[in-house]
């Protein structure tokens, strides 16, 4: 699509819960998707992919809305990367994200109509293309069924080429570097009424694969390492101020200590003043 409308989209802006900045709740003035058989299939999750929300842990899962394959994901944490210097949690989409539903229950909305279930690795999203006999997966059947590498020659999957990823800075939710990576496939079959036809094999073939890769500028990655640098020393701060406090306590602890045994007036007069000292030093 080239300067396609993808049509309108209403977001959160976080305002009463941080966890739903930049979340989609509505596209094309829906609030749900009508193509699949399952109320889960059907449900708008998460960002656009540009951004997410702050404070990001690795036990979470990022969730994200595709218009282009007409349904939401979600990636899980792998590892963490360092991109021109500043850190990042990379998500990665699992393996059962488009597994079969004999694989992955949860997946059997996506059976279209409903039964029809593909193998796992590739999604059939004729539903939402006008009828078009349109199949998605990753380039080279990338996590798919070993039939659909093996029915097309030259497929060779592999993970650093062929993976989708998102390496997000967990303080800020901001998209550090990101590869997006579809594959487009026909479903090629006989059809009864062209003799044409006739020695076509029934299989999904691969047209083209998309590869949209985002990296952080190096401007951009300065001023990110400079909040980063300023956000790290604020939060130092209540820390600093506590040992503080820890050791001024355990000094007045060992002045009180020694001064025991001291006669009356001598004891008096030498609290009095390292009394002075301490409230001054404390203010």
């Amino acid at each position: 699509m080239n300067g396609t409308d993808d049509g309108r989209y209403v977001i959160l802006t976080g305002e009463q819960d941080y966890h739903d900045f930049a979340r989609v709740i509505e596209w094309q003035d829906d609030a749900i998707l009508h193509w699949w058989t399952s109320d889960i299939c059907n449900m708008i999750n998460g960002t656009d992919g540009s951004s997410f929300h702050p404070l990001i842990t690795k036990k979470e899962k990022v969730y994200i809305f595709s218009s282009d394959l007409c349904r939401s994901l979600y990636a899980i944490f792998e590892r963490t990367v360092y991109v021109k210097g500043v850190t990042a949690f990379r998500f990665v989409l699992p393996p059962n994200l488009f597994a079969n539903a004999s694989v992955n229950p949860d997946n059997a909305g996506f059976c279209v109509p409903s039964g029809n279930c593909l193998g796992s690795g590739v999604l059939n999203v004729s539903i939402c293309k006008q009828d078009a006999p349109i199949m998605m997966s990753s380039p080279h059947f990338y996590q798919g069924d070993q039939k659909y590498i093996d029915n097309i020659i030259g497929m060779h999957p592999t993970k650093e080429e062929h993976e989708t990823y998102l390496d997000i800075n967990p303080l800020t939710g901001i998209l550090i570097r990101a590869a997006k990576r579809l594959q487009v496939n026909v479903h090629v079959q006989k059809i009864a009424a062209f003799s044409e036809t006739g020695n076509a094999r029934m299989l999904i073939f691969p047209v083209m694969y998309i590869n949209e890769s985002v990296l952080i500028d190096d401007e951009s990655a300065k001023k990110l390492k400079s909040v980063l640098l300023l956000t790290s020393l604020l939060t130092a701060v209540p820390f600093v101020i506590m040992a503080f406090g820890v050791l001024l306590g355990i000094i007045f602890i060992i002045v009180a200590c020694s001064q025991h045994g001291r006669p009356q007036d001598e004891l008096l007069t030498t609290v009095m003043w390292e009394g002075s000292v301490f409230s001054l030093s404390f203010i």
